[in-house]
């Protein structure tokens, strides 16, 4: 397959979930070929846990990967997110991720909690010393200190307002702590005939075909014209 089978491909993980191997993708020569690849995926393998936890994870993976420019290789479940996520998009865009993957604006002031209290701490020991320097050194040496005061507190504000931006709590570090994010899905399973039925769609809008032309013996090169 071409570009289009590429993006024929990408169109069936997300809508499915799942990830599609190179030597899958390359077994699927006819339109049943594919509904048996990704039914068989789509099978739990021990347990609905299993399948639970796997749903969630293809979920995080594609939304770090567009809102983050996240490259697809660098996302896996061991990957630590401080070493991902760009530092200068963090702040805008946590937020936004953390409502796509939970439904909900409740985790992200908790994700920034331990964050909020590092900046509190390192504006409030430079508030103290600021005070010191202004009330107990003598009035000639006070008035020599105060420009470099001044200074000192800008930039522990500069420094605490981009602790806030840039760090994760010590519970979620790595991708696969945000799993227990995502709500649970109401059903894990499909069968093949619900497969094939979601893959019609799909084949309609990714080729401008008709549907009637998706059949499960059609060849996606020889008869669909997928280039």
């Amino acid at each position: 397959m071409g570009l289009d089978g590429v993006e024929l491909i990408l169109a069936f993980e997300d809508e499915f979930q799942i990830e599609i191997s190179d030597a899958q993708a390359e077994k699927m020569v006819t339109v049943g070929d594919s509904v048996d690849i990704i039914y068989d995926i789509l099978r739990p393998k021990k347990s609905a846990v299993n399948c639970f936890s796997q749903k969630s994870f293809y979920l995080i993976r594609r939304n770090l990967m567009e809102i983050f420019n996240v490259p697809r290789s660098e996302v896996k479940l061991n990957s630590n997110l401080e070493a991902i996520i760009p530092l200068d998009s963090r702040a805008v865009k946590w937020e936004k991720f953390i409502k796509l993957i939970t439904s909900s604006k409740f985790f992200y002031h908790h994700l920034t909690k331990r964050s909020a209290n590092c900046k509190f701490s390192i504006f409030s020991v430079t508030l103290i010393i600021f005070l010191l320097l202004l009330f107990l050194l003598p009035d000639n040496i006070r008035y020599l200190c105060l420009p470099g005061s001044w200074l000192m507190l800008y930039l522990a504000c500069l420094f605490s307002k981009q602790s806030h931006k840039i760090h994760f709590p010590t519970k979620f570090k790595k991708v696969r702590d945000l799993i227990y994010l995502v709500p649970e899905f109401e059903d894990c399973i499909y069968t093949k005939d619900e497969v094939y039925r979601k893959v019609i769609p799909i084949a309609v809008d990714q080729l401008g075909i008709k549907a009637e032309r998706v059949k499960l013996d059609a060849k996606w090169v020889d008869d669909l014209n997928v280039g």
